[in-house]
C-alpha cells in the first residue's frame, strides 16, 4: 500500500529530526565560545591558586587580573564583531 502523504514535503520536514546539538547560525558564536573556555579556565585557576601562590591577597590579584583581562578581551571581541556587522557603536542593530 501506498502512504497518501508520502509526497507531502511536511511530513518528510516534520519526520525529520535533527542529529546532534546546535545553535542558529549567529555572527557572535564565536564570542560565545570563547566565554565558555574563559570560564573554563577562571574556574580551573580558582582550584589552583593556592598552589600558585600562599598569600591570600595576591591570590585575590591574580583572580581579580584574570577578571579583568577577560572582560576586556570579551568587550574587545564584540565590539570588533559588531563593527564587522556595521553597527555603530553604542547603538544596536535595527532589523
Amino acid at each position: 500500500m501506498c502512504n497518501k502523504f508520502s509526497n507531502d514535503k511536511t511530513v518528510n520536514i516534520i519526520s525529520k529530526k535533527p542529529k546532534g546539538f546546535s545553535v542558529n547560525a549567529s555572527p557572535f558564536n564565536p564570542v560565545k565560545l570563547e566565554l565558555g573556555v574563559i570560564l573554563i579556565i577562571g574556574m580551573t585557576l580558582v582550584l589552583v591558586v593556592e598552589r600558585i601562590s600562599p598569600r591570600g591577597g595576591l591570590q585575590v590579584l591574580i583572580l581579580l587580573g584574570y577578571a579583568l583581562a577577560s572582560a576586556a578581551w570579551l568587550m574587545w571581541r564584540i565590539v570588533r564583531t559588531q563593527r564587522a556587522l556595521g553597527v555603530p557603536d553604542g547603538q544596536e542593530k535595527q532589523q
